[in-house]
């Protein structure tokens, strides 16, 4: 009897686990037209492509007459074994370096102190802003964020159930690859950019989509933190996009689309191939300890659209703010994204594009600051004039620091050592008549 008990047992969790399985299966493919041909032949030749030594990935994609061929990524500029023809079907070679998630930042600090490889431009004006700094709360969205325990990321959108709001971003940013326990705070800015939970959390992990590692399938790499209108905006800084649109679109070959991000910021880029399978490097450099493949991806061009750092950025279209991927791995070349829609599904989410609250009023004070180091602890000096007041009050990261008397002058001692970025503005005494917002980096 007990053996029965036990054998019926079994067979039910095996039935569950395998119904676990098909849920979380890639949807089918549904080629676009002048594809069907290249998908079929993609499709049967999957495991030997991804077998074949050097092999990292493979995407359909168009050649130059608009013909469906299959690219094929490598780690090696010269692979051994790729056919040239699959089933009468073009197969191209695309040496693209291995992926890897793109959590460690590898372009950190102010945008004038980055190398030319950090943006799209071989010679880039510095943003506008940013993207590292803390910024005033409710926080744009491309920007640095992450787990406690993570360098940083960025924030991608802000999403809703139609009742709550989240940040959404990618499960190595969020939840540590897998390593985490839900509720768990999140940092704005990360903590590589100076982030730390007492005095920067802006939301709470609330759900994440698994990582699959050792050969198993993966469609995403996500996840979402339960925030606050009052912590988290819609849009991205002065210099992206702007806000994302709610209605997705589905990504198509040689679409323009572009994103806004921690390291690079504002950057552009080509799609250059769909239903892509990749295996993507979670640890180790030299040789990785930690592959998880993914199917049913987009490619993006070139290498310069993304860096360590932009994982979680939000994909949009070129035209329209679109959202159309969510960034979370890359190589030298080439970005990968996850389509958006089986993301938002995931979470039951859909990407919340409402404006933001028109800014307070503002009066003609004018502020500048600098900032210094006396025996390593830092100080800034801010000078103020167009205020005619009696007092003002001193904002520093969106917190009152003193009031004052208004004479034009006040030395912020912060006294903290090391590097640091801090947002600065004076306002007439318990009022909205403020001046504009400076940084000071150090």
């Amino acid at each position: 009897m007990q053996f029965k008990h036990w054998f019926i047992k079994l067979i039910a969790i095996s039935i569950s686990t395998l119904w676990s399985l098909i849920a979380l299966a890639a949807p089918p493919f549904e080629a676009p037209p002048g594809l069907a041909v290249a998908a079929a032949a993609q499709e049967k030749h999957n495991e030997s492509l991804m077998q074949t030594s050097g092999v990292v990935g493979h995407g359909l994609s168009v050649d130059e007459s608009g013909a469906g061929v299959i690219v094929v990524f490598t780690d090696t500029p010269t692979p051994k074994g790729i056919p040239k023809w699959l089933d009468g079907v073009t197969v191209k070679e695309v040496y693209t370096g291995r992926f890897y998630s793109f959590a460690p930042p590898t372009c950190g600090g102010p945008p004038s102190q980055r190398p030319p490889e950090c943006f799209s431009d071989p010679e880039p004006d510095p943003d506008p802003v940013d993207p590292t700094a803390r910024f005033d709360r409710p926080v744009p969205i491309g920007v640095s964020t992450g787990h406690p325990t993570i360098t940083a990321g960025t924030i991608g959108a802000r999403v809703t159930d139609g009742t709550n709001v989240f940040a959404l971003s990618n499960n190595h940013v969020f939840a540590n690859s897998n390593d985490t326990s839900i509720p768990e705070n999140m940092l704005q800015p990360g903590p590589y950019d100076g982030g730390v939970e007492n005095g920067d959390t802006f939301a709470t992990l609330t759900d994440y989509e698994p990582i699959l590692f050792g050969g198993a399938e993966n469609t995403m790499d996500a996840a979402v933190a339960l925030t606050s209108t009052g912590e988290l905006g819609t849009s991205t800084p002065e210099g992206g996009y702007g806000i994302p649109n709610s209605q997705t679109v589905n990504a198509t070959l040689n679409q323009s689309v572009k994103k806004y991000g921690r390291t690079t910021g504002f950057t552009q880029g080509i799609v250059a191939a769909i239903n892509v399978t990749v295996d993507v490097c979670y640890e180790g450099s030299t040789t990785c300890t930690k592959l998880a493949r993914f199917v049913g991806q987009i490619s993006i061009s070139d290498g310069s659209f993304s860096s360590g750092g932009d994982s979680g950025s939000l994909i949009v279209t070129s035209e329209g703010n679109n959202p159309v991927g969510l960034l979370f791995a890359g190589s030298s070349t080439r970005t990968i994204a996850s389509p958006i829609d089986p993301v938002l599904a995931r979470f039951n989410v859909t990407i919340d594009s409402e404006a933001p609250p028109p800014p307070p009023p503002s009066g003609d004070i004018s502020l500048t600051t600098s900032g210094y180091k006396v025996k390593g602890l830092q100080k800034a000096n801010l000078e103020w004039s167009g205020s005619a007041a009696t007092d003002v009050d001193i904002y520093r990261d969106g917190n009152v620091v003193a009031t004052v008397g208004n004479t034009g002058f006040y030395t912020d001692n912060i006294n903290n050592k090391g590097g640091g970025s801090y947002n600065h503005k004076v306002c007439e005494k318990d009022t909205n008549v403020c001046s504009n917002t400076t940084t000071t980096n150090f």
